[in-house]
């Protein structure tokens, strides 16, 4: 619905219909969490130095480590990406309306 109470409908699959129940699930204060089947599988993070990784000494990252972390640098620009198609075609489908 609208700000004007105007109803909208719009068809997606795929990657788009995921994101759009995703985005409306936060405006019904649903989150990931909650659709996790067993809650209790869960695993708690704790913070602080685990006695078997090295303690960070302002080394330069190996190539596996470089490579993890431009794979997790992708990951935040696939988001934005997927953030800014969801607009893009709500606005189209506003437009056909």
């Amino acid at each position: 619905m609208g700000l004007n109470g105007k109803i909208y409908r719009l068809n997606a699959e795929d990657l788009l219909a995921q994101a759009l129940e995703h985005e409306i699930d936060h405006l019904n204060g649903i989150l990931y969490i909650d659709h996790l089947v067993d809650k209790d599988s869960l695993q708690k993070i704790t913070y602080g130095q685990d006695p078997q990784e090295d303690e960070f000494d302002g080394e330069e990252l190996d190539d596996e480590e470089f490579e993890d972390e431009l794979e997790h640098d992708s990951e935040v620009e696939d988001n934005v990406e997927l953030d800014e198609a969801l607009a893009s075609e709500l606005a189209a489908a506003k437009k056909e309306d």
